[in-house]
């Protein structure tokens, strides 16, 4: 995970690999990392697909950036 500030938004950011079958436990690993690090969620999740179904021979090549609003 890492931050990024987009505008006036500070993110936590996180990439999730592979199929989206199990995307949920790559979110709660990323909201586990976010209350370890004391940050609290400031709106609603963002996906972004960076390789998706265009790209990816397969799914298990997918490549999703989740990125969070957060704050203090």
């Amino acid at each position: 995970p890492c931050i990024r500030k987009l505008s006036e938004t500070i993110y936590a950011s996180f990439i999730h690999e592979g199929t989206h079958d199990n995307i949920l436990e790559s979110l709660k690993k990323f909201i586990q990392w976010m209350k370890k690090k004391e940050y609290h969620s400031a709106g609603s999740l963002m996906c972004i697909y960076i390789i998706g179904y265009g790209l990816a021979k397969s799914p298990e090549q997918f490549v999703t950036e989740m990125l969070m609003p957060i704050k203090r």
